[in-house]
């Protein structure tokens, strides 16, 4: 039996209603339990190991690293899967080291750092802590060194991600301070092709907080 889904084995062995359970948690996860675990995908069995975590309705369902290894199919399945399974009064603790995954799924976040917890609250706190990134984006890859001095010259520092520059605006001022910096970009004669204002994300203001960024 050691090769197939533990969980039909499980509830085969118990009350029927147990069978039940399991039955309906497979359906409701799309988990095939019929076929031996080793014929399954990795998304698969990552669902029959949620089957098996939801089996008994458990109020705290630990999950750790949820979505490794899985493709963009699988991933975004299993995020659909953990909004399911947070519904009702059920607490879901997703462990991950992937900040753009917890993004997707999680309200209230706890990042420990070198063992210690540096933060604990609402998602929207921690990044939104940071104020509002500005993005600009030249239409000639060479401005780029330009627009930064430009915009170290307007009193802003800049970062650099890809080939845009990104600075943080800690008031609601954000696309007045967008607008600005792009009209003294076309005065100086750089084209930028991309200007947008976005709410940091968590894995920006996670590394804003180990550079000691008080921001």
């Amino acid at each position: 039996m050691g090769s197939y889904s533990s969980t039909r084995y499980r509830a085969a062995n118990a009350e029927s209603t147990s069978f039940g359970r399991a039955a309906e948690l497979a359906e409701r996860f799309d988990a095939d339990l019929d076929r031996p675990l080793r014929e399954l995908s990795r998304g698969n069995r990552q669902k029959v190991g949620l089957v098996q975590a939801a089996f008994h309705d458990p109020e705290l369902l630990v999950l750790d690293e949820p979505t490794n290894g899985l493709d963009p199919v699988g991933i975004t399945e299993m995020r659909d899967l953990i909004g399911r399974l947070a519904g009702g009064d059920r607490t879901v603790l997703v462990s991950s080291h992937l900040l753009s995954e917890l993004e997707h799924v999680c309200d209230w976040l706890l990042i420990i750092d070198g063992g210690r917890l540096v933060y604990a609250g609402e998602r929207e706190g921690f990044s939104g802590r940071g104020g509002t990134e500005i993005v600009l984006g030249p239409l000639d890859p060479a401005d780029l060194l330009p627009l930064a001095d430009l915009v170290a010259a307007h009193g802003h520092d800049a970062g650099r991600e890809g080939a845009q520059l990104v600075l943080v605006s800690p008031g609601a001022d954000a696309p007045d301070l967008a607008a600005r910096l792009n009209g003294a970009a076309a005065s100086a004669g750089i084209a930028l092709a991309e200007v947008h204002v976005r709410r940091p994300t968590l894995e920006s203001s996670y590394l804003r907080l180990l550079e000691g960024d008080p921001r």
